[in-house]
């Protein structure tokens, strides 16, 4: 999470469920370190927030002896450019590269010529970027990668909703068309047959491991409490009517919620 958000004079109001990324870039730095990786490249995306982060990953890798070969920015403008950049990694005499990119920036990366010469490589890939395992050009060269990643945490029901749902039980809910044609390659309409997500595999379908989803899923719940908490000190401004008045400094009531 961009550090930026932390300034409570300019945003007095934000709350963040997830770590800042100070602590992500101390955990890459010690995974460097614990292998003895001191060579190394970095991958950022064009973005404000990545291009800070990663000149403080540069900073704290060089306070500790860990020298940055290259900084290759993913700008999104043509294939061209990563077709570039594929050489530039390729001809390095580093093994490790840090990503420090969105998936929109970078996915252009498994499309180029080339990509899959980068097999050799170490990656580590920070939390700003998701990975789909089911696109076909990322198993050879992210097989293996290391991640930075959320906790994770159960949210209860969730799995065994998603083992018995499918679009034609809930023909109005978009994500489940979406998922039913990314892993069967069918809609709700030209399936053949009863498909269920159980029978796919936990490599392309991890009903288990829903980080980010756990994430948002603890702060619809924090904010739940917050506001049932906030109404319940509010004061009725009308007899006939349950509306209640809040002033803004009241969703401070937040920092007294905690989740894990």
């Amino acid at each position: 999470m961009d550090l930026v958000l932390s300034n409570r004079l300019q945003f007095p109001s934000f709350y963040r469920v997830v770590p800042d990324e100070r602590y992500e870039q101390d955990a890459i730095v010690q995974l460097l370190l614990h292998f003895g990786w001191r060579w190394v490249g970095l991958i950022a995306s064009v973005e404000d927030s990545s291009q800070r982060a990663s000149k403080v990953l540069r900073e704290k890798l060089s306070k500790e002896g860990i020298c940055v070969e290259y900084l290759i920015t993913c700008a999104g403008t043509s294939l061209g450019s990563y077709k570039k950049a594929i050489k530039a990694i390729q001809s390095s005499s580093s093994t490790v590269v840090v990503v420090y990119s969105s998936m929109m920036y970078f996915g252009p990366f498994m499309y180029s010529e080339g990509w899959s010469s980068l097999a050799n490589k170490v990656w580590i890939v920070s939390l700003t970027m998701d990975i789909f395992t089911n696109t076909e050009n990322y198993w050879g060269v992210f097989n293996g990668c290391l991640m930075m990643s959320f906790p994770r945490g159960e949210i209860p029901g969730l799995k065994e909703f998603l083992f018995t749902a499918t679009p034609a039980l809930y023909p109005s809910n978009p994500y489940l068309e979406e998922v039913w044609i990314s892993k069967f390659g069918c809609g709700a309409k030209r399936c053949l047959g009863k498909k269920y997500l159980q029978t796919v595999a936990l490599s392309l379908y991890d009903v288990n491991n829903f980080r980010l989803t756990y994430n948002v899923y603890k702060s619809v719940f924090m904010v739940a409490h917050a506001l049932h908490n906030m109404y319940q000190m509010g004061e009725i401004t009308v007899a006939s009517s349950l509306k209640k008045n809040f002033h803004p400094w009241r969703v401070s009531v937040l920092t007294h919620l905690h989740m894990h």
